[in-house]
């Protein structure tokens, strides 16, 4: 009888823990779609080819270089897929990322650039930031709902997708531009 009570409790306790573990990684919480006006941002990124999974070391780079001026690290950082990945190698992938700016900052050296994303309207949605999971579990949440929302509603994708990452708000805003 004791042997029985053990194996329930561990897994009592593996499941708590799976569950935990989910509601960390947001995979319970729901994306809510709408359209409407985004922008402008104010951008200071770097290129990069290579696998999307290496953009986040773009980031961090980006983040340095700021430092290194001594400017403000904004609270937003972004990425911008360039190439759909079911089509396009990883060692060729293209994508942007940095942060948002208040404003274009003068004098930035390449490879770091500055460009000025325009006020688009947009399919957009919200991801909360729970955990390092979470920017994980967004996307493949974030992307299928898309595509079914733009198709319920007639609309058509017109450039990458932004995924804004909101370091002060906890959250990951997903800006698609449409048509």
């Amino acid at each position: 009888m004791t042997s029985m009570r053990t194996v329930a409790v561990i897994i009592f306790v593996a499941m708590a823990a799976f569950f935990v573990a989910c509601f960390y990684a947001g995979i319970f919480d729901e994306v809510g779609m709408s359209v409407s006006e985004q922008g402008p941002y104010c951008l200071v990124y770097r290129e990069h080819t290579g696998p999307y999974r290496d953009v986040r070391f773009v980031r961090i780079d980006v983040c340095t270089y700021l430092r290194d001026r001594g400017a403000a690290v904004p609270a937003r950082s972004f990425v911008r897929l360039l190439d759909n990945p079911q089509k396009v190698k990883p060692e060729n992938q293209r994508s942007i990322a940095g942060y948002v700016t208040d404003s274009l900052l003068p004098n930035v050296q390449p490879p770091y650039k500055t460009d000025i994303f325009p006020r688009t309207r947009a399919v957009s949605a919200v991801f909360p930031v729970r955990s390092f999971l979470s920017q994980i579990t967004g996307p493949l949440k974030f992307y299928p709902r898309l595509f079914r929302y733009c198709g319920r509603e007639k609309l058509e994708t017109n450039g990458p997708v932004f995924e804004l990452y909101d370091s002060a708000a906890k959250k990951i805003e997903y800006v698609a531009p449409v048509k």
